[in-house]
């Protein structure tokens, strides 16, 4: 066995083990530890979208229940976005959602840790001290909280496969094998997260090129050959899939702006998307509070500024190139991009992982700025990973009650709830109502799910595809009001549905209309019941 190891390690790490190398090895695996603290501290996790992801693995998996029948179906095929997918409707064959929810978070988490720490140790050919507390910064991201699981899934896969490249890239045809396979694996994780590991690897070969003493142009276009060849199956599959077809391309960038300029709103508009990718740029790690969020921006900041003007670390000249890119495209980014949206939102986190991975520090033990850096980023990753806790561990409470409100509710129900998305992402709190889709499981109720084509391999069918009809219209018209009390009075003129679910009953400022009638109050929450549906179930 010892063998076996001592070969792997020669052969995925280009370097001779570095001094202390034993105990590196320690402190990165305490950090991983460290690292799945908050997943303890909760039976949920408060993340957007994310229970929408599980329940459709949970769905996908039982495809075959009558009762699912009535309002979903599969609808598998080559898309870009299918790594957890595929393996979530194994997981929750075997344990619970709840269960498999937090294997998944956890694994997305480790293998983006250990992908970056890879690709760092091969760029530099050293270890680095102060990397691993700041990738445990990094790993509760705003990303995460929104529950973008598979693309985060897939970034950690698109760093891991950059570090094989860096690893290999003098076997050609050893690498080119490879990380063809590795770079087919990430554009199923997700179309984005492949995208973005060509511009990584892309840069890193222009750099290498550049930086040579005498430069080809023979040497450069063999190197764009090799890369090309990677994404041949990729970009192939890619244009034979529904997603190439999807709205949100970069062609209705000029004809929105031409719609704001023809209604004077475009100063506005690009006021909102500054404020917006700011928002997104200060809440790169994102906790119970706005305000320890942007103080942890500032301090990153604060002591990466440190070491630089200390000359405790330095950027290596290979990664000058895709820092300044994804700098660019902090502003320049489309917020939609072939059917995905919030696309710029993710750039940030990219930027700081790329970024985390170029930086190579002085000896830790020579260097007194390096120990000062170490020490700051150890204690504030500790701060992060104990808050990320205290807000996770504020949802126990909040389960229990979701889990006593939701027994009401008869199998083959369809509920809907009343929650506006784009002021559910503001806050850490308040996120209840991300739950919802796990009555599908515990229930066997129909609830809206993310099921877009051109992303998910299912479809919303029958009553239910009626009620998100219904919902999604309701939802337009009284947006701009964000005002629960006329939600549901808007929606208590459709038969659609049985039940609303209501994530915060204070929200409710008005007595409830007639047609709607309160089945249980648990904690803040409230299930109403549709009195104007036809009454197919009995409570």
């Amino acid at each position: 066995m010892a063998a076996v190891v001592m070969t792997l390690r020669s052969l995925l790490l280009e370097t001779d083990a570095v001094e202390n190398d034993q105990n590196y090895r320690m402190i990165i695996s305490v950090w991983a530890l460290i690292l799945l603290v908050p997943l303890a501290f909760s039976p949920v996790i408060p993340s957007i979208d994310l229970y929408s992801h599980i329940a459709r693995y949970w769905v996908l998996a039982n495809i075959d229940d009558p009762v699912l029948q009535e309002n979903y179906r599969s609808a598998w095929a080559i898309l870009p976005n299918l790594g957890l997918d595929l393996i979530g409707v194994i997981l929750v064959s075997v344990v619970s959602p709840e269960i498999t929810t937090k294997i998944i978070v956890g694994g997305v988490l480790l293998i983006q840790y250990f992908g970056a720490l890879y690709a760092s140790r091969l760029l530099s050919g050293k270890d680095n001290p102060n990397l691993p507390p700041l990738l445990c910064i990094l790993a509760y991201s705003y990303i995460l909280g929104w529950g973008f699981s598979n693309f985060l899934f897939g970034l950690g896969l698109a760093f891991w496969n950059f570090a094989l490249w860096v690893r290999f890239r003098k076997r050609v045809f050893l690498a080119t094998m490879i990380c063809s396979m590795g770079a087919f694996v990430v554009f199923l994780a997700h179309g984005l997260a492949f995208a973005l590991y060509g511009l990584i690897v892309g840069c890193y070969e222009l750099s290498r090129w550049y930086l040579k003493r005498t430069r080809h142009l023979e040497d450069l276009a063999s190197r764009t050959a090799l890369l090309g060849a990677q994404a041949l199956i990729p970009a192939s599959l890619f244009f034979l899939s529904k997603t190439s077809d999807a709205e949100g391309q970069t062609g209705g960038i000029a004809a929105s702006i031409d719609q704001h300029m023809a209604a004077g709103s475009l100063i506005d508009r690009l006021f909102d998307l500054f404020a917006h990718r700011s928002e997104s740029f200060f809440r790169l790690a994102e906790g119970p509070y706005l305000a320890l969020d942007v103080v942890t921006v500032l301090c990153l900041a604060g002591l990466l500024t440190y070491g630089l003007t200390k000359k405790a670390l330095r950027i290596l000249p290979v990664q000058m190139l895709a820092i300044g890119l994804f700098t660019v495209l902090l502003v320049l980014t489309p917020p939609n991009l072939f059917g995905v949206g919030y696309i710029a939102d993710r750039i940030p986190l990219v930027l700081a992982l790329v970024f985390s991975i170029s930086q190579i520090s002085q000896p830790y033990r020579a260097n007194k700025a390096v120990r000062h850096i170490t020490l700051g980023l150890s204690l504030l990753a500790v701060i992060r990973i104990g808050t990320v806790s205290y807000g996770y561990s504020k949802y126990s409470e909040t389960y229990r009650d979701f889990v006593e409100i939701t027994r009401y509710i008869p199998t083959g129900s369809i509920v809907l709830d009343t929650s506006y998305p784009s002021k559910s992402r503001k806050t850490f709190a308040d996120r209840c109502n991300s739950f919802l889709p796990l009555v599908i499981a515990s229930r066997k109720a129909a609830v809206p799910i993310f099921a877009y084509p051109s992303q998910q391999p299912i479809a919303v069918i029958g009553p239910l595809r009626r009620a998100v009809t219904d919902r999604k219209e309701t939802i337009a018209r009284t947006h701009d009001s964000q005002d629960v009390s006329t939600t549901i009075e808007a929606l208590t003129t459709y038969d659609t549905f049985d039940f609303l679910f209501v994530c915060d009953h204070k929200r409710i400022k008005k007595p409830l209309p007639n047609g709607v009638s309160v089945v249980a109050i648990s904690g803040q929450m409230l299930l109403l019941r549709n009195e104007g549906r036809v009454n197919r179930h009995s409570i």
